[in-house]
């Protein structure tokens, strides 16, 4: 039983950093495309309020829904750890 609790906690651990990670890469490639193209200052500046904008509704709850996620099912993993001892 110890082994699967172990190996459930690694596995959501693993999920849930690959999803960051791959979070993280989409805003890099986004970056990278902002880059290449030429724009004037005010283009730029536009560009940025908006990204501020979009990725406080977009990022940040998709990230508390992950480590949310995780948390609740560690705190579940470690109640079994607890309450159940084999």
């Amino acid at each position: 039983m110890y082994v699967f609790l172990i190996i459930s906690a690694f596995i959501v651990c693993i999920v849930a950093l690959i999803i960051t990670l791959l979070l993280g890469k989409s805003e890099s490639d986004k970056a990278k495309a902002y880059e290449k193209a030429e724009n004037r200052h005010e283009q730029e500046l536009h560009r940025s309020i908006d990204y501020e904008k979009s990725s406080m509704k977009e990022n940040v709850p998709l990230l508390i829904v992950i480590y949310g996620a995780t948390f609740l099912i560690a705190i579940a993993l470690f109640l079994i750890f607890i309450y159940f001892p084999f």
